[in-house]
């Protein structure tokens, strides 16, 4: 079985499905190399390799910067740079011949996926619907080799521009993860949060109808909003955030709520 290495734009912890197909590989008995974002040499220094379960490997490279993207040469040369690091991690952690799978969320990557096409078979994930006018849409697929498409709409748009290259991935979820983990005690983090307590468990960007939420808080603050991150969703006294969890610690949110809620804005 062919091994995986995923070039990533978000961190471990975000537990997107990027990072869940990672895992459902390495319960086939792949071993997955997961990419972070690279880091910058002017803000910091990479995390280092993580071993994160049995058989995934979470590995983050340094850049100069984004900045360097807007110089073809420049940006070139720092492809290539990253790819070099990437095989020098693939070989450490003792890859075969491993797939490539990226996603559409970061146009940057772009040219480290050109770069990898020249040694990989190169899987792009379209995770969800893309405004069509945005031509770098075309540039992701028309790389692939395969394109694994999990809105059915999309799919059949793709489908037809671009013939068998583009399959349907079925979105899923290993419930047992979350049904596993839900005894015993409160976590600490919820105890001081009055119920009823209403919950997306998920960073409040810019997905979320944050007016219509405010306006719902408003109305009732007797009503509680939980999101998982750093920042609040609004800036209200019955909006609270939760730290992330581990995945198999999830269940332990969900029996802390009332109610699972997904505000998002359906507008676009």
């Amino acid at each position: 079985m062919r091994d995986a290495i995923f070039l990533s734009t978000w961190f471990w912890e975000t537990h997107n499905v990027t990072e869940r197909i990672c895992m459902a590989l390495a319960q086939l008995g792949c071993k997955v190399l997961y990419c972070e974002p690279p880091m910058s040499i002017v803000r910091g220094r990479p995390r280092p390799m993580r071993d994160l379960q049995k058989g995934v490997y979470a590995f983050q490279s340094a850049s100069v910067g984004g900045r360097l993207n807007q110089v073809p040469l420049l940006r070139d040369w720092q492809a290539a740079a990253l790819k070099k690091e990437i095989h020098r991690a693939a070989c450490h952690i003792g890859l075969k011949d491993p797939l490539v799978f990226y996603t559409w969320w970061q146009r940057g990557i772009l040219p480290l996926c050109a770069q990898m096409k020249r040694d990989h078979f190169m899987v792009h994930l379209w995770l969800d619907h893309r405004p069509w006018a945005d031509p770098n849409c075309d540039r992701f697929v028309e790389l692939s080799d395969t394109t694994m498409t999990i809105p059915r709409s999309d799919f059949h748009e793709l489908k037809a521009k671009y013939g068998s290259k583009v399959v349907l991935l079925p979105q899923a979820v290993d419930f047992t993860r979350l049904t596993a983990s839900t005894a015993g005690p409160e976590p600490d983090v919820l105890t001081s949060i009055p119920r009823p307590r209403i919950g997306y468990l998920g960073y409040p960007g810019t997905s979320l109808n944050l007016p219509l939420l405010s306006s719902l808080l408003k109305a009732r603050p007797d009503w509680h909003f939980v999101s998982v991150g750093a920042e609040k969703a609004v800036p209200l006294p019955n909006a609270h955030t939760l730290p992330w969890a581990r995945p198999q610690d999830l269940g332990h949110y969900i029996q802390g709520l009332d109610v699972g809620f997904l505000p998002y804005d359906c507008a676009d």
